[in-house]
Protein backbone atom coordinates (compact mmCIF):
# COMPACT_ATOMS: atom_id res chain seq x y z
CA UNK A 1 0.00 0.00 0.00
CA UNK A 2 2.86 2.30 0.83
CA UNK A 3 4.32 1.57 -2.71
CA UNK A 4 1.26 2.58 -3.95
CA UNK A 5 0.78 5.65 -2.31
CA UNK A 6 4.38 6.70 -3.52
CA UNK A 7 3.53 6.04 -6.93
CA UNK A 8 0.03 8.47 -6.74
CA UNK A 9 2.18 11.69 -4.94
CA UNK A 10 5.26 11.18 -8.12
CA UNK A 11 3.96 14.45 -9.55
CA UNK A 12 3.29 13.42 -12.51
CA UNK A 13 1.15 15.93 -14.78
CA UNK A 14 -1.82 15.14 -17.05
CA UNK A 15 -0.89 17.49 -19.59
CA UNK A 16 2.81 15.93 -20.14
CA UNK A 17 0.99 13.00 -21.62
CA UNK A 18 1.44 11.65 -25.07
CA UNK A 19 -1.81 10.87 -27.48
CA UNK A 20 -3.52 7.96 -28.03
CA UNK A 21 -3.06 6.15 -31.07
CA UNK A 22 -5.92 4.16 -31.92
CA UNK A 23 -9.19 4.66 -33.15
CA UNK A 24 -11.45 2.45 -30.92
CA UNK A 25 -11.20 5.77 -28.81
CA UNK A 26 -11.75 8.53 -30.83
CA UNK A 27 -15.11 6.27 -31.81
CA UNK A 28 -15.69 7.07 -28.00
CA UNK A 29 -15.75 11.22 -28.37
CA UNK A 30 -19.22 12.71 -28.08
CA UNK A 31 -20.84 14.85 -30.66
CA UNK A 32 -20.36 18.37 -29.23
CA UNK A 33 -24.01 19.83 -28.08
CA UNK A 34 -25.46 16.38 -28.62
CA UNK A 35 -28.25 14.76 -27.01
CA UNK A 36 -25.89 12.28 -25.72
CA UNK A 37 -23.34 14.69 -24.29
CA UNK A 38 -26.22 16.82 -22.53
CA UNK A 39 -27.53 13.28 -21.06
CA UNK A 40 -23.84 12.49 -19.65
CA UNK A 41 -23.87 16.71 -18.34
CA UNK A 42 -26.99 16.22 -16.76
CA UNK A 43 -25.57 13.15 -15.24
CA UNK A 44 -22.60 15.28 -13.86
CA UNK A 45 -24.45 18.58 -13.15
CA UNK A 46 -24.97 19.53 -9.25
CA UNK A 47 -28.51 17.42 -7.77
CA UNK A 48 -29.09 15.78 -5.17
CA UNK A 49 -27.06 12.93 -4.30
CA UNK A 50 -29.15 10.23 -4.21
CA UNK A 51 -31.33 11.05 -6.83
CA UNK A 52 -31.19 7.57 -9.09
CA UNK A 53 -30.12 8.09 -12.47
CA UNK A 54 -29.92 4.38 -13.87
CA UNK A 55 -31.30 1.33 -12.77
CA UNK A 56 -29.63 -2.57 -13.58
CA UNK A 57 -28.58 -5.58 -12.41
CA UNK A 58 -29.79 -5.59 -9.50
CA UNK A 59 -27.81 -1.96 -8.41
CA UNK A 60 -29.11 1.31 -8.83
CA UNK A 61 -26.92 4.20 -9.67
CA UNK A 62 -27.14 7.67 -7.73
CA UNK A 63 -25.96 11.53 -8.79
CA UNK A 64 -23.29 10.55 -6.38
CA UNK A 65 -22.21 7.47 -8.48
CA UNK A 66 -22.47 9.05 -11.52
CA UNK A 67 -19.92 11.75 -10.42
CA UNK A 68 -17.43 9.33 -9.87
CA UNK A 69 -16.62 9.10 -13.49
CA UNK A 70 -16.45 12.99 -13.72
CA UNK A 71 -13.28 15.13 -13.22
CA UNK A 72 -10.13 13.12 -11.57
CA UNK A 73 -12.56 10.90 -8.94
CA UNK A 74 -11.86 7.40 -8.58
CA UNK A 75 -14.92 5.07 -9.16
CA UNK A 76 -16.52 3.15 -6.76
CA UNK A 77 -18.01 -0.31 -6.37
CA UNK A 78 -21.38 0.70 -7.40
CA UNK A 79 -20.34 1.79 -10.96
CA UNK A 80 -17.34 -0.88 -11.55
CA UNK A 81 -19.73 -3.26 -10.92
CA UNK A 82 -22.84 -1.74 -12.75
CA UNK A 83 -20.41 -1.44 -15.69
CA UNK A 84 -18.80 -4.82 -15.64
CA UNK A 85 -22.02 -6.54 -15.76
CA UNK A 86 -23.11 -4.50 -18.41
CA UNK A 87 -19.41 -5.86 -20.78
CA UNK A 88 -20.94 -9.15 -19.78
CA UNK A 89 -24.05 -9.00 -20.77
CA UNK A 90 -23.24 -7.61 -23.95
CA UNK A 91 -20.65 -10.23 -25.01
CA UNK A 92 -21.28 -13.80 -25.49
CA UNK A 93 -19.39 -15.97 -22.78
CA UNK A 94 -18.10 -13.45 -20.75
CA UNK A 95 -19.09 -13.68 -16.76
CA UNK A 96 -17.96 -10.86 -14.36
CA UNK A 97 -17.56 -10.97 -11.00
CA UNK A 98 -18.60 -8.35 -8.34
CA UNK A 99 -15.47 -6.34 -6.60
CA UNK A 100 -16.46 -8.11 -3.40
CA UNK A 101 -15.70 -11.58 -4.91
CA UNK A 102 -11.71 -10.64 -4.58
CA UNK A 103 -11.27 -9.46 -1.00
CA UNK A 104 -13.59 -12.13 -0.04
CA UNK A 105 -11.66 -15.26 -1.85
CA UNK A 106 -8.50 -13.64 -0.14
CA UNK A 107 -9.72 -13.25 3.10
CA UNK A 108 -10.09 -15.87 6.27
CA UNK A 109 -12.81 -17.84 4.69
CA UNK A 110 -11.16 -18.53 1.41
CA UNK A 111 -13.25 -20.34 -1.11
CA UNK A 112 -16.02 -21.66 1.51
CA UNK A 113 -16.87 -17.67 1.35
CA UNK A 114 -17.35 -17.06 -2.75
CA UNK A 115 -18.69 -20.79 -3.37
CA UNK A 116 -22.30 -19.79 -3.42
CA UNK A 117 -21.39 -16.53 -5.43
CA UNK A 118 -21.49 -19.55 -8.69
CA UNK A 119 -24.95 -21.33 -8.02
CA UNK A 120 -26.51 -20.16 -11.19
CA UNK A 121 -23.56 -20.25 -13.47
CA UNK A 122 -21.26 -22.81 -14.67
CA UNK A 123 -18.20 -20.71 -14.77
CA UNK A 124 -16.64 -23.47 -17.24
CA UNK A 125 -19.09 -22.96 -19.90
CA UNK A 126 -17.61 -19.70 -20.80
CA UNK A 127 -14.59 -18.37 -22.78
CA UNK A 128 -14.01 -15.08 -20.69
CA UNK A 129 -13.75 -14.33 -16.82
CA UNK A 130 -13.36 -11.08 -15.35
CA UNK A 131 -12.19 -10.79 -11.87
CA UNK A 132 -12.30 -6.67 -10.70
CA UNK A 133 -9.50 -6.50 -8.18
CA UNK A 134 -9.55 -3.30 -5.84
CA UNK A 135 -6.76 -3.09 -3.69
CA UNK A 136 -8.31 -0.56 -1.27
CA UNK A 137 -6.46 2.23 -3.08
CA UNK A 138 -6.20 0.87 -6.44
CA UNK A 139 -8.24 -0.85 -9.06
CA UNK A 140 -6.58 -4.03 -11.35
CA UNK A 141 -8.39 -6.61 -12.77
CA UNK A 142 -7.82 -10.60 -13.22
CA UNK A 143 -8.91 -12.34 -15.90
CA UNK A 144 -9.44 -16.09 -16.83
CA UNK A 145 -9.27 -16.90 -20.47
CA UNK A 146 -10.52 -20.19 -21.06
CA UNK A 147 -9.96 -20.15 -24.52
CA UNK A 148 -6.43 -19.78 -23.99
CA UNK A 149 -5.93 -21.38 -20.77
CA UNK A 150 -4.18 -18.30 -19.10
CA UNK A 151 -5.01 -16.30 -15.86
CA UNK A 152 -3.53 -13.15 -16.08
CA UNK A 153 -3.64 -9.97 -13.97
CA UNK A 154 -3.49 -6.14 -15.84
CA UNK A 155 -2.59 -3.39 -13.36
CA UNK A 156 -2.06 0.37 -14.79
CA UNK A 157 0.76 0.89 -12.50
CA UNK A 158 2.77 -2.28 -13.78
CA UNK A 159 2.66 -3.80 -10.30
CA UNK A 160 2.56 -7.70 -9.96
CA UNK A 161 0.32 -9.58 -7.30
CA UNK A 162 1.62 -13.57 -8.01
CA UNK A 163 -1.12 -14.06 -4.56
CA UNK A 164 -3.87 -13.05 -6.98
CA UNK A 165 -2.81 -15.20 -9.70
CA UNK A 166 -1.78 -18.38 -7.30
CA UNK A 167 -5.83 -17.64 -5.61
CA UNK A 168 -7.11 -17.63 -8.94
CA UNK A 169 -5.52 -20.82 -10.03
CA UNK A 170 -6.80 -22.56 -6.79
CA UNK A 171 -10.18 -21.27 -7.42
CA UNK A 172 -10.57 -23.04 -10.76
CA UNK A 173 -9.77 -26.49 -9.19
CA UNK A 174 -12.16 -25.85 -5.83
CA UNK A 175 -14.86 -25.15 -7.89
CA UNK A 176 -14.30 -27.87 -10.56
CA UNK A 177 -14.45 -29.95 -7.32
CA UNK A 178 -17.59 -28.11 -5.78
CA UNK A 179 -19.89 -27.62 -8.66
CA UNK A 180 -18.79 -30.79 -11.06
CA UNK A 181 -17.14 -33.16 -8.38
CA UNK A 182 -13.83 -33.64 -11.06
CA UNK A 183 -10.24 -32.74 -10.53
CA UNK A 184 -9.57 -29.93 -12.63
CA UNK A 185 -6.92 -30.27 -14.58
CA UNK A 186 -4.75 -27.15 -14.98
CA UNK A 187 -1.72 -28.46 -17.27
CA UNK A 188 -1.02 -26.35 -19.72
CA UNK A 189 -2.05 -23.15 -18.08
CA UNK A 190 -0.21 -20.21 -17.24
CA UNK A 191 -0.32 -17.45 -15.04
CA UNK A 192 1.13 -13.88 -16.85
CA UNK A 193 1.36 -10.19 -15.96
CA UNK A 194 1.11 -7.98 -19.05
CA UNK A 195 3.33 -5.58 -19.03
CA UNK A 196 3.05 -4.04 -22.72
CA UNK A 197 -0.31 -2.22 -21.87
CA UNK A 198 -1.54 1.04 -21.30
CA UNK A 199 -0.44 2.64 -18.18
CA UNK A 200 -1.74 5.51 -16.28
CA UNK A 201 -0.20 8.69 -15.56
CA UNK A 202 -2.65 9.69 -12.82
CA UNK A 203 -3.23 8.98 -9.73
CA UNK A 204 -6.77 8.29 -9.85
CA UNK A 205 -8.17 6.84 -13.22
CA UNK A 206 -7.05 2.88 -12.32
CA UNK A 207 -10.62 2.14 -11.94
CA UNK A 208 -11.31 3.87 -15.59
CA UNK A 209 -8.18 1.65 -17.22
CA UNK A 210 -9.44 -1.76 -15.38
CA UNK A 211 -12.70 -1.23 -17.18
CA UNK A 212 -10.95 -0.42 -20.36
CA UNK A 213 -8.96 -3.77 -20.17
CA UNK A 214 -12.08 -5.53 -19.22
CA UNK A 215 -14.31 -3.95 -22.52
CA UNK A 216 -11.26 -4.22 -24.95
CA UNK A 217 -10.15 -8.15 -23.81
CA UNK A 218 -13.88 -9.19 -24.01
CA UNK A 219 -14.36 -7.51 -27.33
CA UNK A 220 -11.24 -9.36 -28.37
CA UNK A 221 -9.88 -5.97 -29.40
CA UNK A 222 -6.62 -4.56 -28.61
CA UNK A 223 -5.45 -2.43 -26.15
CA UNK A 224 -5.56 0.93 -27.65
CA UNK A 225 -5.98 3.87 -25.31
CA UNK A 226 -3.74 6.13 -23.51
CA UNK A 227 -4.37 8.57 -20.26
CA UNK A 228 -4.78 11.27 -23.14
CA UNK A 229 -7.89 9.63 -23.46
CA UNK A 230 -9.43 9.43 -20.19
CA UNK A 231 -11.86 12.61 -20.06
CA UNK A 232 -13.77 10.92 -23.51
CA UNK A 233 -13.64 7.57 -21.93
CA UNK A 234 -15.48 8.66 -18.88
CA UNK A 235 -18.42 10.37 -20.31
CA UNK A 236 -18.31 7.71 -22.64
CA UNK A 237 -18.58 4.79 -19.97
CA UNK A 238 -21.21 7.47 -18.09
CA UNK A 239 -23.51 7.46 -20.82
CA UNK A 240 -23.19 4.11 -21.66
CA UNK A 241 -24.17 3.47 -17.91
CA UNK A 242 -27.45 5.76 -18.86
CA UNK A 243 -28.04 3.60 -22.14
CA UNK A 244 -27.82 0.12 -20.58
CA UNK A 245 -25.54 -1.29 -23.23
CA UNK A 246 -22.07 -0.54 -25.11
CA UNK A 247 -22.02 2.19 -27.98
Amino acid sequence: MEQLRKRFSSGLDINELLVSGGDQTHEMRLKHDSEEQHKVQRAFAPGPDDEELSCGFRIRLKRRDFLTLSGLHWLNDEVVNFYMSLIADSCDGVHSYSSFFYPKLMGNTGYSGVRRWTKKVDIFSKRLLLVPVHLGMHWCLATIDFSNKQISYYDSLKGNNPECLQALREYLVQEAQDKKNIVYNMSGWNCVTPKNIPGQRSGSDCGVYMCMYARHLARNRSLKFSQRDMPIIREHMALELLEHKLM
